[in-house]
């Protein structure tokens, strides 16, 4: 992960005219079910959808929370969350490395 030098802050991403703060997550193998949390710019609670059954997307205010199952296929596995409010969407990609 990018990490911004002392007392800077990333620009937020914004796609389809939705700003979220990242564009991308990425896991371990291990099962996340603690997961990572995209902060959504929006006036109304945005709704969220994985790709993918082993990648959940879960919802609570303005906070889309990521989590992912334990990647045994010993491949490098890819998700899309789609993330929509006001009639706008974000697309953050998620990559999980295998064992």
């Amino acid at each position: 992960a990018i990490k911004p030098a002392s007392g800077k802050t990333l620009k937020p991403y914004t796609h389809n005219g939705l700003t979220v703060s990242v564009s991308e997550l990425f896991f371990t193998s291990a099962a996340d079910t603690t997961g990572k949390s995209i902060t959504v710019t929006s006036t109304a609670n945005p709704t969220a959808v994985s790709s993918e059954r082993w990648a959940t997307a879960e919802v609570a205010g303005k906070t889309v929370k990521v989590k992912v199952e334990a990647n045994t296929t010993g491949k490098v596995r890819k998700a899309v969350v789609t993330i929509t409010a006001d009639g706008k969407s974000a697309l953050v990609d998620v990559t999980q490395i295998p064992a």
